[in-house]
């Protein structure tokens, strides 16, 4: 009686297996969510945001968006929240709050995802030098030129140099308008990060 109850406990092994393939099944639905899951929702609160501004510019909310970022070139039209946390990364591409406002002399800086949450710079690193960009304030309508191309320019994600008001001369006070764009280099997690600097077409 006691042999027959032994047989029909399952193995250390077969315990093992299943917990390993739930694991896995776990894993797999989360990563699934994060490139699909994000994908749809941060699309449909872009869109509210593009429809939001530029009503937007006279409400003093924190979550208020603060231009639009249109890229022809790799067909890019996103709103432009404040902050970079994932809550305004998941709406669009955000304003590093310590930079420059756009069209002022000085660097006005954004991030974005090239995977997950939209995905709104997926195609970031097929710019070129020359390229144009176009950021609409609140305060005007600014058109930039790529001068170093995303391609070309990788930083850890701790090299805040990329955010000095003088990129790479902390302290030089600015004279020029600068746009920097970073946004992570990798399709997987990584601490690499892709870096665009363009300057004001006058």
């Amino acid at each position: 009686m006691s042999s027959a109850r032994r047989a029909c406990r399952p193995s250390v092994f077969t315990v093992v297996v299943i917990g390993i393939v739930a694991l896995v099944l776990v894993l797999g639905a989360a990563a699934a969510w994060q490139v699909w899951g994000t994908t749809g929702s941060a699309h449909t609160r872009a869109s509210r945001a593009l429809t939001s501004f530029p009503a937007s510019c006279d409400s003093q909310a924190t979550d208020a968006v603060i231009g639009v970022l249109t890229i022809d070139a790799i067909g890019v039209h996103e709103p432009i929240a404040r902050g970079t946390d994932n809550k305004a990364l998941g709406s669009g591409v955000g304003w590093y709050t310590t930079t420059g406002q756009p069209g002022q002399a000085g660097n006005f800086a954004l991030a974005g995802y090239r995977i997950t949450h939209g995905a709104p710079l997926e195609r970031l690193l097929e710019l070129n030098r020359g390229d144009v960009i176009t950021v609409d304030s609140c305060s005007g309508s600014f058109r930039y030129a790529v001068e170093v191309a995303p391609r070309d320019l990788s930083v850890h994600a701790d090299d805040s140099w990329v955010l000095d008001a003088v990129p790479g001369h902390a302290g030089q006070i600015p004279t020029e308008p600068v746009l920097t764009i970073t946004a992570n280099q990798d399709l997987v997690p990584t601490a690499d990060r892709s870096v665009l600097f363009a300057t004001l077409v006058h």
